[in-house]
């Protein structure tokens, strides 16, 4: 028979020898770590997004409604002109096609600015105040703290991915005049952005992460990261001067080969394989090192019995 334990009123769900608790580790980590970013960002910053994602949401409600309604709307004098311009877009192009105009150039921006400002206090603030020996001297582990961190990455990306394309397939699906048709081209929009938004997560997660691990101050990461993407940009430009561009060299830039991986991932095709190839390896060579220097720099701390 089962026992129930004295903290079962606290969070855990049994005893067996050991506690366990109702709530992931990492889920704790990552939300706890949203929470900080929110409580140190000021009002003007908040109103700022807040204004930005609000204007972002609404252009992609209003688009949706004008490109799926354009038979009907075009009767309507105030609203034929923005109709004609849908129009000039080609609005019989499938679904992925608008969420892909949607999300790349967007979300590559605010995945820039987002982990300059709030990326790059993640792990930095929890080394400054010695967090780490609280974490580790619980039942948590590496994994569990690393995952915890992506998690949060992952929350404050998908205002950019997950979010708009989820208003806009569901304003689709009320305002479709062929839900049938609608369907047929909608229906797998949610696993591309999916992926989309993993991709992200992962690639950008996992290097301000590393800048983060790297120092005290999440002022000091926001620059070096910063300083990374800037380097990464300019020393292709200088090679390339020197010996001549090719797709090798083209792809050495880090932000530009992680944008045009998620842009061949939304649209579902390379246009150059050559340097869709090399961009690949670049993002995964920058990837695989930064989860290498995390691992070694988040060390469990041991435990005096």
């Amino acid at each position: 028979m089962e026992a129930k334990s004295e903290i079962y009123s606290q969070g855990y769900r049994k005893w067996e020898g050991e506690r366990k608790q109702h709530t992931p580790p990492w889920f704790l980590i990552g939300q706890a770590g949203i929470a900080n970013i929110m409580d140190s960002s000021g009002k003007k910053t908040k109103f700022l997004f807040s204004a930005l994602f609000l204007f972002f949401y609404v252009g992609a409600f209003v688009v949706t409604v004008l490109r799926l309604q354009a038979a009907a709307l075009r009767a309507v004098p105030a609203i034929a002109p923005f109709v004609e311009i849908i129009d000039q877009l080609n609005p019989n192009q499938p679904e992925m096609w608008w969420h892909a105009q949607m999300l790349s150039t967007p979300t590559a921006t605010f995945a820039f600015i987002a982990m300059i400002l709030y990326g790059s206090q993640l792990i930095a603030k929890d080394k400054a105040a010695n967090a780490l020996q609280i974490y580790f001297s619980k039942a948590v582990t590496r994994t569990d703290y690393l995952a915890g961190k992506l998690f949060s990455i992952g929350l404050i990306l998908a205002l950019a991915t997950l979010g708009p394309s989820a208003v806009t397939l569901v304003v689709g699906l009320f305002v479709t005049p062929d839900f049938t048709l609608y369907l047929s081209q909608a229906w797998y929009v949610p696993f591309i952005v999916l992926a989309f938004w993993l991709f992200y997560t992962i690639t950008y997660g996992a290097v301000i992460l590393a800048f983060s691990a790297s120092q005290t101050s999440s002022m000091r990461a926001a620059i070096m990261f910063f300083g990374f993407l800037m380097a990464s940009e300019l020393v292709p430009l200088l090679i390339s001067q020197i010996i001549g561009a090719n797709d090798f060299i083209s792809a050495l830039s880090w932000s530009d080969a992680v944008q045009g991986v998620g842009h061949a991932l939304l649209n579902q095709e390379a246009a150059d394989g050559g340097l869709f190839f090399w961009r690949c390896i670049t993002v995964t060579i920058y990837t695989v090192v930064a989860m290498v220097f995390l691992s070694r720099r988040i060390e469990p701390v041991a435990v005096v019995s």
